[in-house]
């Protein structure tokens, strides 16, 4: 079987996503033109092998493994090539590689954004990361200083006038002037 193989890119960098939860690698090959992978999950093998468009760095590429993916970050051999028109030198595409839009960028985007957009990818601690993947995540928590956010806007609402008469009984019993029905 092949795997979801997810990619993105910058300038600088590729980013390659393995979908295989629980994976047991057997086979991780980086190569400057190639990347070559086996691992299993459960009882079922994966496996594929992709020459890339150009050349990467493999001894300065970031792996890390979660329990639902393995996460590479591979170097480009030469950063002034900007993105490539597509991650493989063949032109057909496998139907397991797709684009990971999660971490897609334009490269006008991030032109606009003066670098890469993730400034801080290179000190990135794969490790750690992958030890936290586990944990969920905190709740979004209250909602503070939610009252000086109404009165900046001006205080509270006008009253509503529906029209009608006014109920001045003071009696909150609705059901009293309802028909009975048998």
């Amino acid at each position: 079987l092949s795997p979801e193989v997810l990619w993105a890119q910058r300038e600088d960098v590729v980013y390659l996503t393995i979908n295989v939860p629980d994976c047991q690698v057997e086979t991780l090959d980086l190569q400057p033109t190639t990347i070559k992978f086996q691992g299993t999950s459960g009882d079922k093998s994966y496996a594929f092998e992709l020459e890339f468009y150009e050349e990467i760095n493999p001894k300065e590429s970031k792996k890390a493994a979660t329990p639902r993916s393995i996460l590479l970050v591979l170097d480009k051999a030469d950063h002034d090539s900007g993105y490539w028109p597509r991650l493989q030198k063949p032109k057909q595409k496998p139907n397991y590689l797709k684009t990971d839009f999660d971490k897609w960028k334009d490269e006008d985007d991030e032109e606009e954004a003066g670098g890469n957009g993730m400034p801080d990818m290179g000190n990135l601690d794969f490790s750690s990361m992958a030890q936290s993947m586990g944990g969920g995540m905190g709740g979004m928590g209250g909602m503070g200083g939610m009252g000086d956010m109404m009165s900046a806007m001006g205080g509270g609402m006008p009253p509503m006038d529906f029209g009608g008469e006014p109920d001045d009984s003071g009696d909150d019993d609705e059901d009293q002037d309802m028909p009975i029905t048998s």
